[in-house]
């Protein structure tokens, strides 16, 4: 099976470091309202359900139904998996087209979007740790692998992490089925990780969000 179309994302209200608004705190928790369109099978309802849960466990972020709030986000089926980035404000979304069910870390990665991150391999200084083998790419996907500058990316004081949720697998947008982006600490494709959260994540997401 190939993987899902996995990892676009829109900016809707995406400004600098920033990514978009923080969504707000009550008390200790960080509030993310969500509502499921209809067109969102029960299997995949419960697949999300399972993501949020591991939030829940590990970060201050509270992912809950909607009470009424009004920014949320409508999770929906359709082509691809992509969200807005950061709180773009009122109803915005992500879609979990076929196969973004199909890992517990592509829900999270998903999530991290909709809390304002973009991807690893996005980092200014990406270009000390791995090669992205431009030949490889298929025609019209270079845009998915560009650097932001060192004003817009703010890491929070991690280090760059290959194994990331957040990174890109190494024959992503192959066209040749050769490897897009090589980890140099080890010579061979980053390895396409959507398991679960890395330390670095973590830390990037506590200290965003003052956890």
């Amino acid at each position: 099976m190939g993987l899902p179309r996995e990892s676009h994302v829109t900016t809707r209200g995406a400004t600098g470091a920033t990514f978009g608004r923080k969504w707000p705190k009550e008390g200790d928790f960080v509030i993310v309202p969500y509502t499921f369109n209809a067109n969102v099978a029960e299997s995949k309802r419960e697949k999300v359900r399972q993501a949020i849960l591991r939030y829940n466990e590990v970060t201050c972020i509270r992912i809950r139904p909607r009470r009424g709030e009004r920014d949320y986000i409508e999770i929906k089926d359709g082509t691809g998996c992509m969200s807005d980035l950061g709180r773009s404000g009122g109803k915005q979304s992500m879609t979990l087209g076929r196969g973004c069910d199909s890992m517990r870390g592509i829900i999270i990665h998903e999530f991290m979007h909709a809390l304002g991150f973009f991807h690893e391999q996005s980092r200014f200084d990406r270009d000390r740790y791995v090669t992205v083998v431009w030949n490889n790419i298929k025609s019209g996907a270079n845009v998915n692998f560009n650097k932001m500058g060192r004003e817009t990316w703010d890491s929070y004081g991690s280090d760059y992490d290959p194994d990331s949720v957040m990174h890109y697998g190494g024959n992503f947008f192959s066209k040749n089925g050769r490897p897009t982006i090589i980890n140099k600490a080890t010579g061979r494709a980053v390895n396409y990780q959507r398991r679960d959260f890395s330390r670095q994540d973590l830390l990037q997401l506590n200290r965003k969000y003052e956890c």
